[in-house]
């Protein structure tokens, strides 16, 4: 799981942290955006009941680092029969695959935002968008085939788009003059409104 650090710049939906999921035979990448640490547990029992429904498998082991989160599902794994491997403290080298994911991941990320100038508040879409590319691209490790091809078939292309604030949703600013009877002596007489979507359908202000 990463987080921000003490520097915090939640996106426009307040995410804060994100999730990386890694199966370890197809390097298949599940990224999944939070705002709250809690809300880990819940994700993670729901991807164990989404894969085995989904793909027809059984989870036999689990790798995390010692967050209190993880180990508080101890319990969760031995009624469903997984074996839970934690790394010790301060050694990230032994689960060294998701640490690579997340450091690919953030690098390019970064890259995105640096490039097209946006504000720290996009990376949501940066690190969403990394994850597709991600599972779709062949890999040497897997005999040149990608993620997506090794669970499904080979993936199509045809959707995918330059990174491009032209190619994605903007928050949208509105200015309104405020009556005069709305403000004081020293005030702005105009109120700056953002204007978000979220789910695609709903607006917030």
């Amino acid at each position: 799981m990463w987080h921000l650090g003490p520097h915090k710049t939640p996106t426009h939906f307040e995410n804060i942290f994100f999730l990386t999921i890694v199966d370890d035979y197809t390097r298949c990448t599940w990224l999944f955006l939070m705002n709250h640490k809690y809300k880990t547990q819940h994700i993670l029992e729901s991807f164990i009941t989404f894969a085995q429904n989904q793909f027809q498998i059984s989870i036999k082991t689990i790798r995390v680092d010692n967050r209190l989160k993880f180990i508080s599902m101890r319990i969760f794994f031995l009624k469903k029969g997984i074996e839970c491997q934690r790394t010790c403290v301060y050694t990230p080298q032994q689960n060294g695959e998701i640490e690579r994911k997340h450091r690919h991941i953030l690098n390019i990320a970064r890259t995105l935002l640096f490039q097209f100038h946006l504000p720290l508040e996009f990376w949501r879409k940066c690190v969403l968008t990394v994850t597709c590319i991600i599972n779709r691209l062949p890999s040497p490790l897997l005999k040149n085939k990608s993620p997506f091809e090794l669970y499904n078939r080979s993936p199509s292309l045809s959707h995918l788009k330059t990174f491009s604030p032209k190619n994605f949703w903007l928050p949208q600013l509105c200015m309104f003059h405020l009556s005069k009877n709305l403000i004081r002596a020293l005030d702005n007489a105009s109120l700056l409104v953002i204007l978000s979507i979220k789910n695609d359908t709903n607006y917030l202000i």
